[in-house]
């Protein structure tokens, strides 16, 4: 029977089941061990003492092993405490990363400092159309592409208005001194505006624009001015030009503050437009064009160099400049109401960016446009933006703001539903902050460690400055007191630059230099001024004189002959002048001879010893 107990509880301790053990022993001993005790185990007999062994082996076996587990589980419990607790100590830690990770702006707006999973372009990056000059300006020449720009309407508006102004400063003189002989005026018409117009471009290439008007004249001076007008009728153009009708202005200023020029600025918006389209960036800045007379919205901008003018927004092409509109700033009273919490610069871009709704152009701006709902405004409208911030603006987190303790060529990130933030800074106690709807990865690029969004910036960013230095390179402006002249001369400066950028584009022979545009401009007035110069080379009156005939000698090319008509009327009077004259050969020998005599076919004075007394009888004569 003892063997028997002995090998069912080695069984069952191969089968590590205490319990179960301990229940089946019981039952066998058939014995209420509640009744014994340890005494009466150790002084029984042998029956008890083997029962007594019995107990002595389940307690050396198998309670050891019942101990061990205890110390397992235990041990079990401990690493799974541990195991808690380092979980509990990761998520703690996950939520100070993701803490530290986040930056939060005075308006609560939340940036995360990790750039989104972008797999593909979004929508408002995608270019839908191309740029370039229209077909229609393909094959011109140099007149006929800046006729384009600066119409024929544009053309019989001034002529129109500077006849009316003519006719009516002639009719109020005659009323006012009846005694003396009235004064008619001599129309204006198209082939002399374009010889005033070539001479203003001509004056600009050579940077004449602020010398005298007599000092143009002289004989030593570039021939096409005297050959193309007499100057008296060049400054009686200058004083009576106009751009509007006069007698019903006062009802216009009222609604329109540049009323006098308006219609002339509008017809060069729509021609600019109408000849060429806007490539991938466009950029929008604003241009103080110099003046200090007397207008209502004159502007001081002490960060520019002419510090007073007028004011004027630009959209100009990124890649080369050219204007693609403009508005004349008027004053906050002068232009249409804005939204709630809208500034200026949000107006004029969201007033410039409609035509380009749709077509995943990028808007490149300053910190004068550049804010947080304008972004996302235009990426409903299929648009990016890419532009400097101001820093006080309430979106920005104040880690990226300028502080001492920011190392140089560092930068923080930020992006939040398809805007990023980039804060860069390039010195000490200085920091850029750019927004974009364009970039959306942390690339560094070059030796200064800057973000690939300001390199993108810093690229595109000077369409308007370049076109501002281009227009006061080679500037038509004369020196004038009428703020609506000083625009014009503007404006002419805005079409001749258009037309050079769309005639050397439909002809790319060679890349667009400083010289070329020179040499564009300076045949661009003498083809201006050709026409009015062929008229006056067959008036027998402008060709005797001499200094106007050698003028236009050397524009054409030619010599030209007196008409006949013109030598007997010469001798018929005898070769005499009106006015003594220094004889042109004692001249030459240093001798100061007066005389009225005049040589028959070039009209210098001549005296008697060097001169022949031609006879003719009557029948000859005539």
């Amino acid at each position: 029977m003892n063997s028997n107990i002995n090998n069912r509880v080695v069984n069952d301790n191969n089968n590590s089941n205490f319990g179960r053990i301990f229940s089946e022993t019981l039952e066998v001993l058939e014995t209420d061990y509640d009744q014994l005790s340890p005494i009466e185990l150790s002084d029984s007999d042998d029956d008890n003492c083997e029962t007594a062994d019995i107990v002595n082996l389940i307690d050396d076996s198998d309670i050891e092993n019942y101990e061990i587990k205890n110390d397992a589980i235990e041990h079990n419990e401990e690493e799974n405490s541990d195991i808690d607790e380092e979980i509990i100590e990761e998520s703690v830690n996950n939520n100070q990363i993701s803490q530290t990770s986040v930056l939060t702006s005075r308006d609560g707006t939340i940036w995360s400092q990790e750039p989104p999973k972008k797999t593909q372009p979004y929508v408002h990056n995608i270019l839908r159309e191309y740029g370039g000059a229209s077909k229609e300006t393909a094959m011109k020449t140099s007149v006929e592409t800046f006729k384009r720009i600066f119409s024929y309407e544009m053309c019989e508006i001034i002529i129109r208005e500077t006849n009316r102004k003519g006719n009516q400063m002639c009719s109020l003189y005659n009323e006012k001194n009846p005694t003396k002989s009235p004064r008619t005026w001599s129309p204006l018409n198209a082939i002399e505006l374009d010889a005033y117009l070539g001479i203003l471009i001509t004056a600009g290439v050579h940077r004449s624009n602020f010398e005298h008007t007599r000092d143009l004249w002289q004989t030593n001076a570039y021939p096409l001015y005297r050959a193309s007008m007499s100057l008296k009728r060049f400054w009686v153009i200058s004083r009576v030009i106009r751009f509007d009708n006069a007698y019903n202005r006062q009802e216009r200023l009222n609604i329109d503050k540049a009323a006098p020029i308006s219609s002339l600025w509008e017809l060069m918006n729509k021609n600019l437009c109408m000849n060429y389209k806007a490539g991938s960036c466009v950029t929008i800045d604003e241009q103080l064009f110099p003046f200090r007379g007397r207008v209502k919205f004159l502007q001081y901008i002490p960060s520019k160099p002419s510090k007073y003018g007028i004011k004027i927004w630009w959209a100009c092409d990124s890649k080369n400049s050219y204007p693609l509109q403009g508005k004349i700033y008027t004053g906050k009273d002068g232009d249409a109401p804005r939204e709630p919490n809208e500034s200026v610069g949000e107006k004029v871009v969201k007033e410039f960016a409609q035509r380009y709704r749709g077509t995943g152009r990028c808007i490149i701006t300053d910190n004068f446009f550049t804010s947080l709902p304008l972004a996302k405004m235009l990426m409903e409208w299929k648009l990016s933006l890419v532009g400097t911030l101001n820093k006080r603006k309430i979106c920005i987190p104040s880690e990226m703001q300028a502080s001492p303790y920011r190392t140089p060529f560092s930068s923080i990130f930020g992006f939040r539903e398809k805007v990023s933030l980039f804060s860069y800074v390039p010195k000490k106690r200085k920091s850029v902050i750019l927004l974009s709807t364009m970039h959306y990865t942390k690339n560094i690029i070059g030796a200064k460690q800057k973000p690939e969004a300001i390199h993108f910036y810093n690229e595109h960013k000077s369409g308007v400055d370049n076109m501002d230095k281009m227009l006061g390179e080679y500037s038509t402006k004369r020196i004038t007191k009428r703020w609506p002249q000083a625009l014009f001369y503007n404006i002419l400066d805005v079409c001749a630059l258009a037309a050079y950028i769309i005639y050397f584009e439909n002809n790319p022979v060679s890349q667009l230099a400083t010289y070329k545009r020179r040499k564009f401009l300076q045949e661009l007035g003498e083809q201006l001024a050709l026409p009015q110069i062929e008229q006056r080379s067959q008036c027998p009156r402008t060709i005797g004189h001499f200094g106007t005939r050698l003028g236009i000698e050397s524009i054409l090319g030619t010599r030209i002959n007196l008409p006949r008509s013109s030598q007997q009327e010469t001798q018929a009077v005898g070769g005499r002048k009106r006015k003594k004259g220094y004889c042109i050969t004692c001249k030459a020998n240093k001798r100061r001879r007066q005389t009225r005599k005049a040589c028959s076919a070039c009209n210098h004075p001549i005296c008697d010893e060097h001169s022949t007394n031609l006879h003719f009888c009557n029948q000859c004569k005539q």
